[in-house]
């Protein structure tokens, strides 16, 4: 006999190790038949496709993992795919690809890019669509990463810019209005500790971002002023669908795109020269001197007043071998900015070339006083003392320049040269053994020290130099 613990029955138990009697067993069977089948899976994380942040958080997923598909490094991606795949970039964005203001949020560069960008989306998404409704929140969030792009291409449009962060600080800008003056008293207490998390996220985050150099602070402060101008303009919860708060929120948003749309048009009119330089220097990286000029003789035509415009059109005039067009353009450097050092070291550059060695000489001391730190300054005087066979002061000089560049051929050669001049000879081997111990393969060097040893009268050991030997 056994004992129901359902019933308390007492029973003879058909099978060994049936425990319940068969009236409690029957009615166990009839209760999971008669139940309702439990929820589809739709209907169980449905929700999660509703939700903006969700989708949004997937995208920024799919993106990363469609950039890493395309050959892109997990930890840090490389500039050129991210270029190829959208990134923000001053002369691609203003020069008529302007679809990348929208595609660069969407990018990030590297793992731990996008986890903390996600993770800061995800608690900050979530409570944004619960204020201010799903509707509002997206339109929210893709205005607000816009005026991070253009900020961001307004400020450095020299930088590759990417990310989720102007966005993710403007929703955070939003909450801040929305939570400190939200209207229902209940959702003001229960939210009330977020306030304050907020708070610390944003200024560490903008501090953080004003120390290191690799983060776009400038997308940052566009989306968060955004973010803070939408949190105060839209309705928050609740009422979303109330008559008056539609007008409003559609008052709102066609508002902040009108002045998105003029900021971008004011950022591509007032940047046009900083574009024409910033491809000029792109051609000059890629060897295309030609094709360098015309871009950065269109930046002077744009803005005439620059010192740096005219001064970047010298520079490539003298890589081109045309000195009389570089001098042109280092004279009205230095006479639109006088106290631009770069100007005079380049005009003393050119002048020592032509030999017209006064007025190089006036222009390397301007140059060396405004910066004092510049090696090319005292190389170009010690350069020039050593023509005028002054040699005391060039190798004063050019020891100085040599110092301060220990591993560069150049200012090592010279000093050991003006020291071979000036007849002292011991300095003189010594100096250039060690410029040829460096640079082994410079045969200017190597025929200088073996004329040394020659002159100091040791000509087996100059004629083993010429051979080759130490």
């Amino acid at each position: 006999m056994a004992k129901c613990p359902r019933c308390g029955t007492e029973f003879i138990p058909p099978e060994p190790r049936q425990v319940i009697c068969p009236e409690c067993m029957e009615s166990l069977r009839q209760r999971y038949q008669n139940r309702p089948p439990g929820p589809s899976f739709l209907e169980k994380y449905g929700h999660l496709f509703r939700s903006v942040t969700a989708v949004l958080i997937g995208v920024n997923i799919l993106m990363f993992l469609t950039v890493i598909a395309s050959g892109g490094s997990v930890l840090n991606p490389s500039v050129n795919i991210l270029l190829r795949w959208g990134a923000n970039y001053g002369p691609d964005t203003l020069g008529g690809q302007s679809w990348r203001l929208l595609s660069s949020m969407f990018l990030h560069g590297g793992l731990v890019h996008i986890t903390l960008n996600m993770w800061a989306l995800l608690n900050l998404g979530l409570l944004a669509e619960i204020l201010f409704g799903r509707r509002s929140y997206f339109f929210l969030y893709m205005a607000c990463g816009l005026a991070g792009s253009i900020v961001s291409v307004w400020w450095s449009p020299e930088v590759v810019s990417i990310g989720a962060s102007g966005a993710i600080f403007g929703v955070a800008g939003a909450l801040l209005p929305a939570l400190a003056f939200q209207k229902n008293a209940r959702l003001r207490a229960a939210l009330k500790g977020n306030l304050f998390i907020i708070g610390i996220f944003v200024l560490y985050n903008i501090a953080y971002g004003a120390r290191e150099a690799h983060i776009d602070n400038a997308a940052h402060l566009g989306g968060l002023v955004t973010g803070i101008i939408l949190g105060v303009l839209l309705p928050s919860s609740p009422g979303h669908d109330v008559e008056t708060h539609v007008t409003r929120r559609v008052t709102t948003f066609v508002a902040i795109a009108i002045v998105l749309f003029a900021a971008f048009a004011f950022v591509r009119r007032t940047n046009a020269g900083v574009i024409e330089m910033i491809q000029a220097e792109d051609l000059r990286h890629a060897g295309n001197i030609k094709g360098a000029i015309q871009h950065s003789t269109r930046a002077v035509q744009i803005d005439p007043g620059s010192p740096t415009a005219h001064f970047q059109l010298g520079e490539l005039y003298m890589a081109s071998g045309d000195q009389s067009g570089a001098e042109t353009e280092f004279q009205k450097a230095a006479s639109l900015q006088p106290d631009f050092a770069p100007a005079y070291t380049d005009l003393c550059s050119v002048q020592l070339q032509q030999k017209r060695y006064p007025e190089a000489q006036a222009n390397c001391e301007k140059a060396l006083q405004l910066d004092p730190k510049n090696s090319d300054n005292y190389f170009y005087l010690g350069v020039l003392n050593d023509m005028l066979k002054n040699y005391p002061d060039a190798i004063k000089y050019l020891k100085t320049a040599a110092e301060r560049r220990p591993n560069r051929l150049r200012e090592n050669f010279y000093y050991g040269l003006a020291l071979l001049e000036a007849k002292d000879y011991d300095a003189a081997i010594t100096q250039l053994g060690s410029t040829l111990k460096k640079f082994p393969d410079d045969a200017q060097t190597r025929k200088m020290l073996a004329l040394a040893y020659d002159s100091k009268g040791d000509k087996a050991r100059a004629e083993a130099i010429l051979r080759g030997g130490k």
